[in-house]
């Protein structure tokens, strides 16, 4: 009878903990030139088991086990020459799996899978290192919350986004990474959204829903600006405001009404400032004011009207400040005064009149300041006093 005795591989320490307690030991199979480390283990200070791993050629090769310091399995996984391959499992610290991960040649490839508390949250395809393929992400009870698809580690195609209970609240399209091609927006279920992306700037005509049948706004873009017609609603349906842009920016006549369907204000833009004539309405659709501008600032007549439609005032703007004549009338069309500003200062002769028509004084004023003569009369027409 021959007897065969395999030597046992030899264990050494590579590496200790402060307290010279084991850290990192390998397993050394045959003897001098021939010696070879076959398997490289890993400790925590207690002494617990930390990782274990097959060593071909100095490289991880073959079976891979971690733990945590409590003994439960954290990872589990293949090496093929110092790279991940295969299926690699990973626990959390009561033995769940946390993860799966599929790899080939040390990338990412294939199916991954993320669990919370054993249950599934997130899979994604890999292909060499890169997100390419579909992506779901479910809520804990299961159901779907997005789904979409990458290619190149680059959102692609559609995307949608779903509440708990299943209905859709958003849907995007992409390409390389960019929106691109219909966009959708849901609220309660119903479509309250729905626009264009173009390279990933909006473009065409954007909607916004109240209803199915009634629309909230209206809103028109070329190259990501606003630029076209713009028109919002209340919710009872009636038309809020109505105007256009041009790239970006406000253009041309601007109108807004009330909910009951009346004028309430109109503006005139170039290039998103205010010019020309803007008017403010009464609830019944009177004019209230009458105003010019050039380039935002007032310039010109700026007139006020009582809700009769009967004159209020009338004053005279030159680059935002009060210059020229002024005139003031009460609810009974009867002029109260009437005069002159120069650069927001009262100037030259100033009348006024009492509300039955009769003067009431006159007065200079240079630049703001009393110069001259001053008159004031009774009632009665009579001069009451005259001062320099």
């Amino acid at each position: 009878m021959t007897l065969i005795f395999a030597c046992a591989p030899n264990v050494r320490t590579i590496e200790t903990y402060k307290s010279n307690q084991k850290k990192i030991t390998e397993e050394i199979k045959g003897e001098g030139s021939n010696a070879k480390v076959v398997k490289r283990s890993e400790y925590y200070l207690n002494g617990q088991i930390k990782s274990e791993v097959k060593i071909t050629n100095g490289k991880s090769n073959g079976k891979y086990l971690a733990y945590y310091p409590n003994g439960v399995i954290s990872q589990k996984g293949q090496y093929k020459l110092g790279k991940e391959k295969g299926k690699w499992l990973y626990y959390n610290n009561s033995g769940q799996i946390d993860s799966i991960h599929t790899y080939s040649e040390g990338l990412l490839d294939g199916n991954t899978e993320y669990n919370v508390y054993g249950k599934l949250i997130i899979k994604q395809e890999y292909s060499s290192g890169m997100k390419d393929g579909d992506f779901v992400e479910f809520y804990s009870d299961g159901n779907k919350k997005v789904t979409g698809s990458y290619v190149m580690n680059l959102p692609s195609k559609k995307w949608t986004w779903y509440n708990l209970n299943e209905s859709k609240t958003r849907e995007i399209h992409f390409t390389n990474g960019v929106k691109n091609g219909e966009f959708r927006v849901w609220k309660d279920g119903s479509l309250y959204l729905f626009g264009i992306f173009d390279q990933d700037k909006k473009s065409g005509t954007w909607k916004w829903h109240r209803t199915k049948k009634d629309l909230d706004s209206l809103v028109t873009y070329v190259d990501g600006e606003i630029n076209g017609p713009y028109q919002a609603w209340y919710d009872n349906g009636i038309l809020s405001v109505s105007g256009s842009f041009d790239n970006g920016v406000p253009n041309g006549k601007w109108e807004w009404f009330s909910q009951k369907n009346t004028l309430d204000s109109t503006k005139s833009f170039k290039n998103g400032l205010l010019n020309g004539i803007s008017t403010f309405h009464y609830k019944n659709g009177q004019i209230k004011r009458s105003v010019n501008f050039v380039s935002d600032i007032l310039h010109g007549e700026d007139q006020s009207f009582f809700a009769s439609g009967q004159v209020k005032e009338k004053t005279t703007y030159i680059s935002g400040e009060k210059s020229g004549p002024y005139e003031l009338w009460n609810a009974s069309s009867t002029q109260e005064e009437k005069g002159t500003f120069l650069n927001n200062e009262l100037h030259g002769e100033i009348q006024r009149w009492y509300s039955s028509g009769i003067p009431a004084s006159i007065t200079s004023y240079n630049s703001g300041i009393l110069d001259g003569v001053m008159q004031v009369y009774s009632l009665s027409k009579q001069l009451k006093r005259e001062l320099f």
